[in-house]
């Protein structure tokens, strides 16, 4: 099986998992596919079970640090993590642990290339239970419906609590 064989494969499987559009499929995959930051399982000449990782980094400090200037002095308030996304095994195959043996591979793999951890968004309880089993917890509270391109989160903080009262019942 080629490179090419498996990342069709992969976009398979995720069509076939999470019936996204082809279009959003391609774009996740032109854009995010890296060889060195997936992990799959093959079994009879198919790709039964995969996830993909993405680079992301996080910046400690609230002033903004040129990324192009990797030498600067701020460089060490950032933190590297690979969110990992598309975890799908294909129906017949799951139970048999192929998944928990990718999540490891890939922590492994991010640990060797330097990443500070790795992180996930669950798309349902029973995946955040799944995923809690593997270790992974719950650390950020989502603002649902705030996209607002360029929003000012020290608005957002407080003080005392983590959310000001404007955003406690959202």
């Amino acid at each position: 099986m080629d490179k090419m064989d498996i990342k069709r494969q992969m976009m398979k499987l995720w069509k076939d998992t999470f019936h996204d559009s082809d279009e959003y499929i391609s774009m996740i995959f032109d854009s995010y596919y890296n060889e060195d930051l997936i992990e799959y399982e093959v079994e009879n000449g198919r790709v039964i079970s995969a996830l993909l990782a993405i680079p992301y980094k996080f910046s400690l400090s609230e002033k903004y640090v040129d990324n192009e200037n990797e030498n600067s002095d701020s460089c060490n308030q950032f933190l590297h993590g690979l969110y990992l996304c598309g975890l799908a095994t294909d129906i017949q195959s799951r139970g048999r642990g192929i998944m928990s043996k990718l999540i490891n591979n890939i922590n492994k793999k991010g640990y060797n290339y330097g990443y500070n951890f790795t992180f996930l968004i669950p798309a349902s309880k029973s995946l955040q239970t799944y995923y809690r089993d593997k270790k992974y917890v719950s650390c950020f509270k989502r603002i649902p419906n705030r996209y607002v391109k360029n929003y000012n989160f020290k608005k957002l903080l407080s003080k005392d609590n983590i959310f000001n009262d404007e955003y406690k019942n959202v």
